[in-house]
Protein backbone atom coordinates (compact mmCIF):
# COMPACT_ATOMS: atom_id res chain seq x y z
CA UNK A 1 0.00 0.00 0.00
CA UNK A 2 2.98 2.47 0.98
CA UNK A 3 4.32 1.62 -2.96
CA UNK A 4 1.09 2.77 -4.60
CA UNK A 5 0.48 5.68 -2.51
CA UNK A 6 4.65 6.79 -3.09
CA UNK A 7 3.70 5.99 -6.80
CA UNK A 8 0.63 8.13 -6.56
CA UNK A 9 2.10 10.91 -5.28
CA UNK A 10 5.18 10.73 -7.75
CA UNK A 11 2.54 10.32 -11.04
CA UNK A 12 0.88 13.53 -9.22
CA UNK A 13 3.55 15.96 -8.62
CA UNK A 14 5.11 14.79 -11.84
CA UNK A 15 1.98 15.93 -14.13
CA UNK A 16 1.28 12.39 -15.78
CA UNK A 17 -1.62 11.74 -16.96
CA UNK A 18 -1.32 8.38 -16.84
CA UNK A 19 -3.18 6.16 -14.22
CA UNK A 20 -2.48 3.71 -11.82
CA UNK A 21 -4.06 0.12 -12.46
CA UNK A 22 -4.99 -2.24 -10.42
CA UNK A 23 -6.73 -5.95 -12.54
CA UNK A 24 -7.31 -3.64 -15.67
CA UNK A 25 -9.32 -0.93 -13.58
CA UNK A 26 -8.04 2.40 -12.66
CA UNK A 27 -7.01 3.07 -9.24
CA UNK A 28 -6.78 7.25 -9.72
CA UNK A 29 -6.77 9.35 -12.75
CA UNK A 30 -5.31 12.42 -13.02
CA UNK A 31 -8.76 14.15 -12.99
CA UNK A 32 -9.81 12.18 -9.54
CA UNK A 33 -6.66 13.26 -8.16
CA UNK A 34 -6.64 16.16 -4.80
CA UNK A 35 -5.92 19.75 -6.17
CA UNK A 36 -2.99 21.66 -4.00
CA UNK A 37 -4.05 24.74 -2.33
CA UNK A 38 -2.59 26.62 -5.04
CA UNK A 39 -4.27 24.92 -8.28
CA UNK A 40 -7.46 26.52 -9.72
CA UNK A 41 -10.25 24.18 -10.11
CA UNK A 42 -11.48 23.27 -13.65
CA UNK A 43 -14.26 24.89 -14.93
CA UNK A 44 -17.43 23.37 -15.55
CA UNK A 45 -19.09 23.15 -18.69
CA UNK A 46 -22.21 24.66 -17.36
CA UNK A 47 -22.60 26.84 -14.48
CA UNK A 48 -23.88 24.83 -11.61
CA UNK A 49 -26.55 27.30 -10.23
CA UNK A 50 -28.47 28.86 -13.29
CA UNK A 51 -30.99 31.59 -12.49
CA UNK A 52 -33.70 32.18 -14.24
CA UNK A 53 -33.73 33.93 -17.69
CA UNK A 54 -34.53 37.65 -17.94
CA UNK A 55 -35.32 37.56 -22.24
CA UNK A 56 -36.33 34.34 -23.57
CA UNK A 57 -34.50 33.47 -26.84
CA UNK A 58 -37.72 33.42 -29.16
CA UNK A 59 -40.51 36.10 -29.37
CA UNK A 60 -43.31 35.47 -27.03
CA UNK A 61 -46.87 35.42 -28.02
CA UNK A 62 -49.41 37.38 -28.01
CA UNK A 63 -52.35 36.98 -26.08
CA UNK A 64 -55.18 35.50 -27.46
CA UNK A 65 -57.71 38.53 -26.82
CA UNK A 66 -55.27 40.83 -29.35
CA UNK A 67 -55.01 38.06 -32.17
CA UNK A 68 -58.53 36.93 -32.40
CA UNK A 69 -60.67 39.24 -34.94
CA UNK A 70 -63.31 41.27 -33.32
CA UNK A 71 -66.85 39.31 -33.60
CA UNK A 72 -69.28 40.61 -36.29
CA UNK A 73 -72.41 42.10 -35.50
CA UNK A 74 -75.31 39.39 -35.21
CA UNK A 75 -78.58 40.19 -35.75
CA UNK A 76 -80.70 41.16 -33.18
CA UNK A 77 -83.78 38.74 -31.92
CA UNK A 78 -86.27 40.22 -33.45
CA UNK A 79 -84.48 39.83 -37.01
CA UNK A 80 -83.63 36.12 -36.80
CA UNK A 81 -86.99 35.90 -35.90
CA UNK A 82 -88.64 37.30 -38.77
CA UNK A 83 -86.13 35.57 -40.98
CA UNK A 84 -87.22 32.50 -39.48
CA UNK A 85 -90.82 32.89 -40.07
CA UNK A 86 -89.83 33.85 -43.44
CA UNK A 87 -88.23 30.95 -43.91
CA UNK A 88 -91.32 29.06 -42.41
CA UNK A 89 -94.05 30.48 -44.42
CA UNK A 90 -92.14 29.62 -47.48
CA UNK A 91 -91.67 25.99 -46.22
CA UNK A 92 -95.41 26.36 -46.01
CA UNK A 93 -96.00 26.88 -49.01
CA UNK A 94 -94.01 24.58 -50.82
CA UNK A 95 -95.59 21.70 -48.66
CA UNK A 96 -98.81 23.01 -49.87
CA UNK A 97 -98.09 22.84 -53.05
CA UNK A 98 -96.72 18.99 -53.00
CA UNK A 99 -100.17 18.90 -51.91
CA UNK A 100 -101.86 19.94 -54.83
CA UNK A 101 -99.57 18.03 -57.00
CA UNK A 102 -100.22 14.79 -55.46
CA UNK A 103 -104.34 15.52 -55.10
CA UNK A 104 -104.23 15.97 -58.64
CA UNK A 105 -101.88 12.59 -59.53
CA UNK A 106 -104.94 10.89 -57.32
CA UNK A 107 -107.87 12.43 -59.16
CA UNK A 108 -106.33 11.83 -62.82
CA UNK A 109 -106.36 15.51 -63.77
CA UNK A 110 -102.51 15.26 -63.62
CA UNK A 111 -100.18 12.54 -65.25
CA UNK A 112 -97.31 11.23 -63.43
CA UNK A 113 -94.98 12.31 -65.77
CA UNK A 114 -96.42 15.90 -65.71
CA UNK A 115 -96.80 15.64 -61.56
CA UNK A 116 -92.73 14.27 -61.87
CA UNK A 117 -91.86 17.66 -63.36
CA UNK A 118 -93.65 20.15 -61.27
CA UNK A 119 -92.26 18.15 -58.15
CA UNK A 120 -88.68 18.31 -60.02
CA UNK A 121 -89.55 22.33 -59.72
CA UNK A 122 -90.16 22.27 -56.30
CA UNK A 123 -87.36 20.57 -55.23
CA UNK A 124 -85.15 23.08 -56.86
CA UNK A 125 -86.91 25.63 -55.24
CA UNK A 126 -86.61 23.83 -51.67
CA UNK A 127 -82.68 23.25 -52.28
CA UNK A 128 -82.46 26.64 -53.18
CA UNK A 129 -84.33 27.78 -49.63
CA UNK A 130 -82.28 25.39 -47.91
CA UNK A 131 -78.85 27.04 -49.22
CA UNK A 132 -80.20 30.48 -48.53
CA UNK A 133 -81.59 29.78 -44.97
CA UNK A 134 -78.28 28.17 -44.40
CA UNK A 135 -75.65 31.02 -45.08
CA UNK A 136 -78.38 33.17 -42.96
CA UNK A 137 -78.53 31.70 -39.58
CA UNK A 138 -81.45 29.33 -40.41
CA UNK A 139 -83.40 32.02 -41.69
CA UNK A 140 -84.20 33.72 -45.14
CA UNK A 141 -83.98 37.54 -45.65
CA UNK A 142 -86.80 39.51 -46.75
CA UNK A 143 -85.02 39.66 -50.62
CA UNK A 144 -84.72 35.92 -50.52
CA UNK A 145 -88.38 35.46 -50.09
CA UNK A 146 -89.58 37.49 -52.58
CA UNK A 147 -87.73 35.85 -54.98
CA UNK A 148 -89.15 32.10 -53.64
CA UNK A 149 -92.10 33.67 -53.74
CA UNK A 150 -92.15 34.77 -57.49
CA UNK A 151 -90.93 31.24 -58.07
CA UNK A 152 -93.39 29.65 -56.45
CA UNK A 153 -95.99 31.43 -57.44
CA UNK A 154 -94.55 30.56 -61.19
CA UNK A 155 -95.23 26.96 -60.18
CA UNK A 156 -98.57 27.85 -58.68
CA UNK A 157 -100.02 28.82 -62.23
CA UNK A 158 -98.32 25.83 -63.70
CA UNK A 159 -100.14 23.15 -61.28
CA UNK A 160 -103.51 25.27 -61.71
CA UNK A 161 -102.70 25.52 -66.01
CA UNK A 162 -102.92 21.28 -65.70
Amino acid sequence: MKLATALLTAAFLAGSSASLLCADKPLIGPDQATPSATAQPTPRPYPTAQPYPTALPYPTPQPYATALPKPTARPSHAATKKALKRHHEVTQRLNKQNKEISAKIAAGTLTQAQGDALDAHDKKIRAEEKRMAHSNDGGISKADQDKLDSQLNDNHERIKAQ
